[in-house]
């Protein structure tokens, strides 16, 4: 197998612009049902563990 590395930086890419934000308003959630659901509004995480100490919360876009 032949591989060449070169020294030559990366392109730059220019920079996306800003998304517009806006004011969000978190509030106290529902625990039912389980899972991640969508009420119109925004999205309700509800879970359940008998031992968790932590949640960590990964979203993608």
């Amino acid at each position: 197998m032949n591989m060449e590395l070169t020294s030559k930086p990366a392109p730059e890419t220019p920079a996306a612009p800003p998304l517009a934000r806006r004011a969000s308003r978190i509030s106290e959630g529902q625990p039912f049902p389980l899972g991640a659901t969508w009420d119109g509004l925004g999205v309700n995480f509800a879970l359940f563990s008998a031992h968790a100490t932590k949640v960590e919360l990964c979203l993608f876009g």
